[in-house]
């Protein structure tokens, strides 16, 4: 029987069930019943930082994308000085500013921003 890698990352359970019942059908099976298990899910760090109750680096897991506005409520929310209209979100050499209402909003371009491994968001502090 030859081996053949598979690359699952990605991929939903389902979708590998079915790509090694399509690896598995013609050659060695008839009628393959495949069940896929999930042991563990790779976990990107996102740091947040600034104005919120718990600043750290936080692991997600990639079966579930985190949105900037969930990442700030795993971080304890904001203090009561953030300045809420000052979010910033640096990816490698980009930087991305929000306003906590856009991130709220469904309507809004932003309100599903997903962050990513490595991603640094902090929030501003409010200048009486």
């Amino acid at each position: 029987m030859k081996h053949h890698p598979i690359n699952v990352s990605g991929k939903t359970r389902k979708q590998v069930e079915n790509e090694l019942e399509k690896l598995l059908k013609p050659d060695y099976l008839l009628n393959p019943q495949i069940s896929v298990k999930i042991i563990e899910f790779y976990q990107i760090k996102v740091t947040v930082g600034g104005e919120v109750q718990s600043p750290a680096i936080y692991p997600f897991d990639t079966d579930k994308p985190t949105t900037v506005i969930e990442a700030i409520a795993m971080a304890g929310w904001f203090t009561k000085l953030a300045r809420k209209s000052n979010i910033r979100l640096r990816r490698d050499k980009q930087v991305f500013l929000f306003k906590h209402k856009d991130l709220t909003k469904p309507e809004h371009k932003y309100y599903q921003f997903r962050v990513q491994d490595g991603d640094i968001i902090e929030v501003g502090e409010t200048w009486w």
